[in-house]
């Protein structure tokens, strides 16, 4: 419903204002979660739609991002790498500016739907928030969970009953976001972004079990686009601030 609604604006604000100018740009945007721990840069590109008193983009994305730095709050991991849970974004959204593009500052808002086509972590290792909890976190990991459960034999004392436990990366099927920003011009068709935004982020996972006398299972990476459960991993959501820093330029379709 809401594509339908945006294509329905888009096709209306066509209407009323097809006689302006049509201009394409391109820009280069880098983003970070409030805790600076995940970071995408973003090549966006496409037309945007010029009248007296506002403007309306309709853009494409590609990102790249990852985790850059280790959460410490979680001590499970010895031999971390920046960017060694990354992924790789593709996908689009549609700008709005609040005032025309010959004013110095303007407004904005922007909305992205962005999907994964690759990563190189896909059945790496993430972390739990515990042992028995269902909530993961999309940070990488080298920590294996042992999980001991205490049952009562028929003399009544506990029997300790332990197994292995690790949560395991699978993709990225959806990253959405807004942002209001605030956009400067630099020069003649070239604008300075600054923005703050809420992202929301659904992401797979599996969940591997195993018993003391057995090794790890593998495991199959497979419905990477699913955004509901099957028996090949789950989803998790995750919402935070995001602050983005950007440069656009715009340029004519027409020859001078």
């Amino acid at each position: 419903m809401r594509v339908v609604f945006l294509l329905t604006f888009f096709m209306m604000y066509l209407s009323a204002f097809g006689q302006e100018s049509i201009k394409g740009f391109v820009g280069l945007s880098q983003n970070s979660d409030y805790n600076f721990t995940i970071s995408e840069t973003s090549l966006k590109f496409g037309v945007k739609l010029n009248n007296s008193f506002t403007s309306i983009s309709i853009l494409g994305a590609y990102a790249y991002g990852g985790v850059f730095n280790y959460n410490s709050l979680f001590n499970h991991h010895k031999n971390f790498a920046a960017y060694q849970l990354d992924y790789h974004l593709i996908g689009g959204g549609i700008k709005l500016r609040m005032r025309n593009t010959e004013k110095l500052y303007s407004p904005t808002l922007k909305f992205t739907f962005l999907t994964e086509i690759t990563s190189k972590y896909r059945g790496g290792k993430i972390i739990a928030s515990g042992s028995e909890s269902k909530d993961v976190n999309f940070s990488p990991t080298d920590h294996i969970y042992e999980i001991k459960k205490p049952l009562y034999g028929g003399s009544g004392g506990p029997i300790i009953f332990q197994n292995y436990r690790s949560y395991h990366y699978i993709s990225t099927p959806l990253v959405g976001s807004f942002f209001f920003g605030n956009e400067f011009e630099i020069t003649d068709n070239l604008y300075l972004n600054i923005g703050i935004g809420y992202l929301l982020r659904a992401f797979r996972f599996y969940k591997n079990e195993w018993k003391l006398d057995e090794t790890e299972p593998g495991v199959k990476i497979t419905n990477t686009h699913k955004l509901k459960e099957t028996k090949y991993g789950k989803v998790e959501t995750d919402g935070y601030l995001v602050f983005e820093l950007g440069i656009n330029y715009t340029f004519s379709f027409n020859k001078k």
